[in-house]
């Protein structure tokens, strides 16, 4: 009987972040933990993300990851960028996330290196409000308050002080 209740949740967990939000329908059970999991995100005719995690623990409506592998995937389903952090969370009604510890993100030519970063699943931007560092073919971007970008890096806003490193020369500029 166990058993078989393990098999609902993981059922409801997976069909619980795709837009029928399936999961809301019967709570999980506070503090209950699965192994192995994979979740997929989904919006209607289009995937969002893929998290892979070694454990979640339910907390509420919020599912704690640890470690935490994510994809972001693109419309057609191709994968935009990678991210690896230590542990993080996922609040299961909205799909908002935030990645915690040593997070990197890389994505087809830029790696982001960042201790805290979170997905805002309406605009579909990453955000950090803590010092980030982005490596780039040509420079390394450091920005003391953080960025806001899409998840394949290709639209990036800098925020705060922001100091750029030329591969190759170690030429520093700052630009604000």
């Amino acid at each position: 009987m166990r058993r078989l209740l393990w098999v609902f949740w993981i059922g409801a967990l997976l069909g619980g972040c795709s837009s029928e939000k399936r999961a809301e329908q019967v709570p999980a059970p506070e503090g209950d933990a699965l192994y192995g999991v994979t979740v997929r995100e989904r919006r209607p005719g289009a995937p969002a993300w893929i998290l892979r995690a070694k454990e979640m623990q339910f907390r509420g409506d919020t599912l704690r990851v640890h470690p935490v592998r994510l994809w972001f995937l693109s419309p057609k389903g191709d994968t935009l960028s990678r991210l690896r952090a230590d542990s993080g969370w996922v609040l299961e009604r909205s799909s908002e996330m935030e990645a915690l510890g040593a997070v990197v993100v890389e994505s087809e030519t830029d790696t982001l290196y960042t201790s805290r970063l979170a997905w805002d699943p309406r605009r579909r931007r990453i955000v950090s409000t803590v010092p980030v560092e982005v490596r780039r073919p040509v420079d390394v971007v450091h920005a003391r308050g953080g960025l806001e970008a899409t998840p394949d890096l290709t639209e990036v806003r800098f925020l705060g002080e922001v100091q750029v490193e030329k591969r190759g020369t170690g030429d520093t500029q700052k630009i604000r």
